[in-house]
């Protein structure tokens, strides 16, 4: 009998645990840092909103086809054939306008595109429309 109510005992602490752990979606590709309040007026500093990915990977990967968008899709950015986002590597995308380097992509937006009142969130979604990782502030 005592064997019998420790071994359920331990079968729910062990189903607790699991049903309160954190799923995180996706993978070890994710959003790390924002800013999507640019100080001042958003539409007269562009570059100063920007998501922030992070490869945390054991290996590089392909970002090509891959999506940021917007809490109600208004604005998606899709990442051109060919990114690599190396092991331990970031990408910063900033909603204007800019030369594209292997760090940082520009989005090349004329106007605002995170909210600044909530709930504003960033998706990141592979190519095929898998959920990599989703933000907020």
């Amino acid at each position: 009998m005592r064997r019998l109510m420790i071994a359920s005992l331990s079968l729910a602490l062990l189903l607790s645990a699991f049903a309160m752990s954190p799923v995180a979606a996706g993978g070890c590709v994710k959003f790390v840092a924002s800013q999507f309040d640019a100080p001042g007026n958003d539409n007269l500093n562009l570059n100063a909103e920007w998501v922030r990915i992070k490869n945390l990977c054991a290996t590089g990967k392909s970002l090509s086809g891959w999506r940021i968008h917007d809490y109600n899709r208004n604005h998606t950015y899709t990442f051109q054939s060919g990114v690599r986002l190396g092991v331990g590597k970031t990408i910063t995308l900033f909603t204007g306008h800019g030369t594209d380097a292997s760090n940082k992509k520009y989005w090349d937006k004329s106007g605002a595109v995170w909210n600044n009142d909530p709930p504003e969130y960033a998706y990141l979604k592979k190519a095929d429309g898998t959920l990599m990782s989703r933000w907020t502030e």
